[in-house]
């Protein structure tokens, strides 16, 4: 995804988060991606990562891996990259919980689990 479409899915969790009065800045990574991310790419149904889903007319390359803890907060994860968002502004940026298609071995529905995108061999995949 780029900057700039991680900004806007910083916008549309907080209205997602407002719409049943819940404070979005108290979520953390592994709740927005259970209670947004996923339900996303599964109405899709076309077994794709949300950033792949956002940009299918038109894949992001990525030219930076950013690391995050699931139970880090959303917003703070948002903010650290903002702070550097001058040197990351025309990049691609591989974040997994976009990236990988949130689907877990025996969940019903198209594309690969998470472990058949990993792999069972981690220098290997």
């Amino acid at each position: 995804v780029s900057l700039q479409q991680l900004l806007a899915l910083a916008q549309t969790v907080r209205d997602f988060y407002a719409v049943g009065g819940e404070k979005a800045t108290a979520k953390i990574m592994r709740q927005v991606v259970s209670d947004f991310v996923k339900p996303e790419t599964q109405r899709a149904a076309l077994g794709v990562g949300y950033a792949l889903l956002i940009n299918k007319d038109c894949p992001v390359l990525a030219k930076n891996m950013v690391s995050h803890s699931w139970d880090e907060g959303f917003f703070e994860f948002i903010d650290a990259l903002n702070i550097i968002s001058e040197a990351l502004a025309t990049e691609g940026l591989w974040i997994c919980a976009l990236a990988l298609h949130q689907r877990n071995t025996g969940e019903n529905g198209p594309g690969p689990s998470i472990a058949e995108q990993l792999g069972d061999d981690v220098l290997e995949g």
